[in-house]
C-alpha cells in the first residue's frame, strides 16, 4: 500500500502555463507531477507562466499563472552586416525598476504561500526564470533537475532522470511521471510492423512536438534513409508547430492539437528526432524523451535518429528491418515499450517517490511498500 500524506505541496513551474500549448514536454511533466502528488494525498498549488487566466484548475490542482515571461526567450537577431550577435542593450532604468520589482513581489509572494500554506513540500524545476527560497519550518525543498542546469541554491534533495555524483544532497533517480494518452494494443502495433515490412500504401510517419528539431528537410532526409523505410514512399506529419517556412514535400505540418484527442489510426510509425546541434548527447542522457511514451500510448512503431536513445529507450529494435521481418522481434519490441512505459506512469513514480519521500519527511506513521528497485543515491 502506498503512503498517504496530508498537507501541500508548492510547485513552481514557470516554463509553462495551465493551459500550455506551446512547451508540449515541460506542460507533461507538470501534469505528471500533480497526478503523482494528488496520488500521494497532498493538495496542490502551482506557480505557473503567466496567462490571462491568472487562477486556473489543473487536475485537481490550484494554479496561479503569473510568472511573466515568453515561452522561449527571444534570442539577439545577427546583425545583417557582419551576421554576428551583437551584445544586447541594456534595458531602459524605467524597465529594469520595473524587472527588480515584479521579481521582488514574486518572491515575497512565495514566502508568502509558503507562511499561509505551511507546506510539506516545495518542488520546483531547476530555471533561470524564477526559483523561491524554502521558508518555514518543516518544508522540505525538492529541485527538479532537467538538463545540465543546476541552480546555486541549496535544497533538501534532487529529482533526476539520471545520477549526478558530483551533487551532495540526496537523489530521487526515476524516469518522469507522464500521463496516459492511450492504451497500448499489441495487435495494433504488429500490424504496423507488417505494413512497414511490405507497404501496400504510402507510409504516414507522425512527429509530435517539434522540440530539439531545426529542420523538415533533415528529418525526412534520415526517414528516407532508414532500414524502415528502404524504397518507400512515406509522408511526414508534424503536430506542434512549425518548423520551416517554406513547403517542403512530403512534410504536412498541423500546428498544435491536443494529444489526448489526437487521432492516430492512420499513422504507420512514429519519429523521434534531436538535432545534434540543439540536443548534445549530454542534455539526452539527463532528459527524458516525452513523446515516446505518447507514441507507446498510441500503439506505434518508433525509430530514432540518436544512438543513446535507440539503445537506452528502444532497444535497438530500431537499428534494422529484422523487428519487421520476425514476429517474435516485433512481440520483444512491444513487451519493451510496455514495460518502459509502466515505468513512467504517475502511479508508478509515486509509489518509487513514496518511500524516497518516507525517509525526507521522518513520517514514521505512515505505511507503505518499498520499491524493489534502487530510487535513490
Amino acid at each position: 500500500m502506498t503512503a498517504r500524506y496530508a498537507g501541500w505541496v508548492v510547485l513552481n513551474y514557470p516554463v509553462v502555463t495551465s493551459r500550455s500549448r506551446d512547451n508540449a514536454g515541460g506542460y507533461d511533466h507538470l501534469i505528471g507531477n500533480i497526478q503523482t502528488y494528488r496520488y500521494l494525498g497532498f493538495k496542490v498549488l502551482c506557480i505557473c507562466r503567466w496567462s490571462p487566466r491568472l487562477v486556473d484548475l489543473l487536475e485537481g490542482a490550484l494554479v496561479l499563472n503569473i510568472v511573466p515571461g515568453a515561452a522561449v526567450p527571444a534570442l539577439p537577431a545577427p546583425s545583417a552586416a557582419t551576421g554576428t550577435v551583437s551584445m544586447l542593450r541594456l534595458a531602459p532604468f524605467w524597465r529594469r525598476l520595473a524587472q527588480a520589482a515584479r521579481a521582488g513581489a514574486l518572491t515575497l509572494l512565495g514566502a508568502g504561500l509558503q507562511r499561509l500554506l505551511r507546506p510539506r513540500l516545495l518542488h520546483q524545476r531547476a530555471n533561470l526564470r524564477l526559483m523561491f527560497e524554502s521558508h518555514g519550518h518543516g518544508v522540505t525543498h525538492l529541485v527538479e533537475l532537467n538538463d545540465e542546469y543546476v541552480p546555486p541554491s541549496t535544497c533538501d534533495a534532487y529529482l533526476t532522470v539520471a545520477p549526478r555524483p558530483t551533487l551532495a544532497a540526496p537523489q530521487f533517480v526515476w524516469r518522469w511521471p507522464v500521463p496516459e494518452v492511450g492504451r497500448f494494443e499489441s495487435a495494433r502495433f504488429q500490424q504496423r510492423l507488417a505494413s512497414l515490412a511490405q507497404p501496400q500504401h504510402r507510409l504516414k510517419v507522425l512527429l509530435f512536438g517539434i522540440g530539439g528539431t531545426t529542420s523538415p528537410q533533415a528529418i525526412r532526409r534520415f526517414i528516407g534513409g532508414h532500414p524502415w523505410f528502404d524504397q518507400a514512399d512515406f509522408d511526414l506529419h508534424v503536430f506542434g508547430g512549425d518548423i520551416g517556412a517554406p513547403a517542403v514535400d512530403g512534410v504536412v505540418q498541423h500546428g498544435w492539437c491536443d494529444p489526448a484527442q489526437m487521432d492516430t489510426l492512420d499513422f504507420d510509425a512514429a519519429v523521434l528526432y534531436y538535432d545534434p546541434h540543439v540536443y548534445d548527447d549530454d542534455r539526452l542522457r539527463l532528459g527524458s524523451p516525452t513523446k515516446l511514451w505518447k507514441y507507446i500510448d498510441w500503439s506505434l512503431p518508433v525509430f530514432c535518429n540518436r544512438p543513446h536513445v535507440s539503445e537506452y529507450f528502444l532497444g535497438r529494435f530500431d537499428a534494422g528491418r529484422d523487428v519487421l521481418n520476425d514476429p517474435a522481434q516485433g512481440q520483444s519490441y512491444a513487451a519493451h515499450l510496455q514495460s518502459l512505459r509502466r515505468d513512467t506512469l504517475p502511479v508508478t513514480y509515486a509509489e518509487g517517490m513514496a518511500g524516497f519521500l518516507a525517509s525526507l519527511l521522518h513520517d514514521t506513521a505512515a505505511t507503505m511498500t518499498h520499491p524493489t528497485r534502487k530510487t535513490h543515491t
